[in-house]
């Protein structure tokens, strides 16, 4: 796959997918909203279903993959610190630049980054 074809389809899942996930999240919170009054628990559902569709939102942004602009993965990894910073005390400390010729290479230290900073919280109840 070209670099091309990935970043059409990261395209298209982001203003695609990403758009049709957040129309859901606030069709559930209406409907969670309106039925609340006559059935909590299945208002309760209907949260917990808008939460599990927000979650998927941020899922499928990350899929978008980073386009290696300038700054390239040094860049990607700043922003993952600083969306990361939004749940748990953050930051990015790179004194040094950061050259990665392979692309795939790139797009999997960033995913093992990526990997660390959700999983530290849920299982290391890091913060």
């Amino acid at each position: 796959m070209t670099d091309r074809e990935r970043g059409r389809i990261s395209q298209d899942l982001h203003d695609v997918l990403c758009q049709e996930l957040s129309a859901t999240v606030i069709l559930l919170k209406s409907r969670a909203k309106n039925i609340g009054a006559y059935n909590p628990k299945c208002a309760e559902s209907l949260e917990d279903a808008a939460q599990t569709v927000n979650r998927n939102v941020g899922l499928a942004r990350n899929l978008r993959l980073f386009d290696f602009l300038p700054g390239g993965l040094i860049s990607a990894l700043r922003q993952l610190a600083a969306s990361t910073n939004k749940r748990v005390p953050c930051r990015w400390d790179c004194s040094q630049g950061i050259h990665v010729r392979d692309r795939n290479i790139s797009v999997n230290l960033y995913r093992i980054a990526q990997e660390a900073v959700n999983n530290s919280p849920k299982h290391a109840q890091a913060s």
